[in-house]
């Protein structure tokens, strides 16, 4: 490719009918001018052309980036969700089994009452419900504290998808903007 500087130093030979020289000298300039002009935006235009590639390479590793992110964040997301099912279902097994041994403790002291007599009877009884209103309190209390806690990791959970999600459409608007801000450039 010729550069600017060709067509300046470039010098044509004289001959007895050739053309003027003058109007050659003022055309070439022109011609120069015009070329250089053109050469100095051809650079321009090729720098430029190696930033966007540049830029688009970023843009890339962004959205594989963020790809990522979201994988991890429905691995964390199901993995949240097992434990809360999990859980839930220990706490709904604890509480049965409470409930199981409560009856049987229960429906021994009541057989032993009636081997005795009435007296022994009423306060075997006597005893017996306010043991099984202590157990069930007891298992009231757990249960509570079990959906408490199912709740705090529900919350803990929704919290945390909000902010992956958040980060997500953040990254999204960002590459959004840049691809509009690209697009904008391309039109001038």
């Amino acid at each position: 490719m010729l550069r600017p500087r060709d067509i300046k130093n470039h010098k044509f030979k004289s001959s007895f009918r050739g053309y003027r020289k003058d109007e050659v000298d003022k055309f070439l300039k022109e011609v120069y001018l015009d070329y250089q002009e053109l050469y100095v935006e051809n650079l321009r235009l090729l720098e430029e052309n190696g930033d966007l590639r540049i830029e688009v390479e970023d843009y890339e590793a962004q959205a594989q980036y963020l790809e990522e992110a979201k994988k991890m964040a429905n691995k964390v997301m199901n993995a949240t969700n097992e434990c809360v099912k999990n859980k839930y279902a220990e706490a709904q097994s604890a509480v049965i089994k409470m409930l199981d041994k409560a009856k049987k403790d229960a429906d021994g002291i009541i057989d032993g009452a009636y081997s005795d007599s009435k007296t022994i009877i009423r306060n075997a009884e006597k005893e017996a419900f306010d043991k099984a209103d202590i157990i069930l309190n007891a298992v009231k209390e757990e249960s509570a504290k079990i959906n408490a806690a199912n709740d705090e990791l529900i919350k803990k959970y929704m919290r945390m998808k909000q902010r992956i999600m958040m980060l997500i459409d953040a990254e999204a608007k960002i590459m959004s903007e840049g691809d509009k801000f690209v697009f904008e450039n391309d039109e001038e």
